[in-house]
């Protein structure tokens, strides 16, 4: 990979990153969830990259 493919991608894993490090804790900070359990959601937000965070906090978003 070239250091100007590596720079176009740069933004996105810090995003990336950035949204699953919030997400895990988020899940490890609540107590009750709607849909799945804690480590399931864990599973999730580590392993779905940038799909799993996002799912996250839409369906178990609080009312």
């Amino acid at each position: 990979m070239s250091m100007t493919n590596f720079l176009l991608f740069l933004p996105l894993i810090i995003l990336q990153f950035g949204l699953m490090i919030i997400a895990v804790l988020s899940v490890l900070k609540k107590q009750h969830f709607k849909y799945l359990s804690k480590w399931i959601w864990l599973f999730i937000v580590i392993l779905g990259q940038l799909v799993g965070p996002i799912l996250f906090f839409v369906l178990e978003r609080d009312e």
